[in-house]
């Protein structure tokens, strides 16, 4: 399987659309959605055991450690806790409309605390792949779309676990969606300067990313406006180093603490 990822603007905008209709979602379809989510990685748990084998073997083969290998493996009763974790959600009761305070006024006005949808909520995390359910899950039964970012090293059981869950509950389209590392560095570059190029750019650049993380480009570093293409004997010698950069901030952040005590020197306070 293709391991399918959404660029983070269009993700982005599909979960703005979505979380209008999932506010206004009735509980029981909320909860219909979820027992299907559960019923699904129960009924596909091969696939996702064949996909996280192939994420623990690149894993074994980068040497990221045995920490992140048991926070990365999944097994049979691995992925019956997170379908278990799902029905438990559901049996929540819904949070969306419920009034946790409330007053008459004095001129008669009735005013109520109510619990709504935050809207859309961005989540990151490592390479955990329940989170993807267990995130998806929380915000579906709390009325809000959800775009997720998880670790690289676990972007293949990601990548089933997001589409079982897409496809079970099926309430509305972009409710919930996967971006990898290397669409967040894209997007970070397009905001410096809107282009999606780290060539000629001052300001965040793509690394290649840590092997240990599985190399998906997500490494982000300050870069002058200087081509990769430009051989080192023309880069210009006039660039502010990042220790230049760092002294003059703390230069301004001492004139301005400095201007401060002085106004407040009583003979400036009369």
């Amino acid at each position: 399987m293709a391991i399918a990822v959404s660029s983070v603007a269009d993700s982005c905008r599909a979960a703005k659309r979505a979380a209008r209709v999932l506010a206004r979602t009735d509980t029981a379809v909320k909860d219909a959605a979820l027992e299907a989510i559960a019923a699904a990685l129960e009924l596909r748990v091969e696939e996702i055991l064949a996909a996280n084998e192939r994420d623990m073997e690149a894993g074994r083969d980068a040497e990221i450690g045995d920490a992140l290998l048991d926070r990365l493996g999944l097994d049979e009763a691995r992925v019956a806790a997170i379908a278990r974790a799902v029905r438990q959600i559901a049996a929540l009761a819904d949070p969306v409309g419920e009034v946790i305070d409330g007053q008459r006024l004095p001129n008669g006005l009735d005013v109520r605390k109510v619990r709504v949808p935050l809207g859309v909520v961005a989540v990151v995390y490592e390479a955990r792949p329940n989170v993807t359910v267990d995130a998806a899950a929380l915000c579906l039964k709390s009325g809000n779309a959800i775009v997720l970012r998880g670790s690289s090293a676990a972007a293949r059981s990601n990548a089933w676990m997001s589409s079982i869950r897409s496809g079970a509950s099926r309430i509305v389209a972009g409710a919930s969606s996967c971006c990898s590392a290397k669409e967040i560095a894209a997007a970070a570059l397009a905001s410096t300067r809107g282009t999606g190029s780290a060539d000629g750019i001052e300001g965040w650049a793509c690394d290649p990313g840590d092997p240990r993380d599985g190399g998906d480009g997500g490494r982000l570093s300050w870069r002058p406006s200087v081509p990769r293409s430009t051989p080192p004997s023309t880069r210009p010698s006039n660039l502010p180093s990042r220790r230049a950069m760092n002294i003059a901030l703390c230069c301004c952040f001492i004139i301005s603490r400095t201007m401060s005590a002085i106004r407040s020197l009583p003979m400036y306070s009369a």
